[in-house]
């Protein structure tokens, strides 16, 4: 139950960790391509960061399930219980 539970904090370190770089990305790409001469140059955008997060969520959950897999392979505790607590 514990390395369940221990799962489970990773899951959220990861997805948040994801939705952040994700974010970022997202505001850092849209920013250089609308750049123009003689404009400001801003590089943190706060309502293009928000779009951002809202388009990293479902990619940063998927890609955090692939993580808790490979990290379960990788320190095996008990699969069995662990599939039963997920599932």
């Amino acid at each position: 139950m514990k390395s369940s539970l221990y799962l489970a904090v990773i899951f959220f370190i990861s997805c948040i960790f994801c939705i952040l770089v994700g974010a970022f990305s997202f505001m850092i790409y849209n920013v250089t391509i609308n750049l123009s001469a003689g404009s400001e140059v801003s590089f943190f955008n706060i309502p293009i960061f928000l779009e951002g997060l809202v388009f990293s969520i479902p990619v940063a959950a998927i890609l955090s399930c692939f993580f808790i897999i490979f990290y379960i392979i990788r320190h095996p505790s008990n699969p069995w219980f662990n599939l039963l607590v997920y599932s």
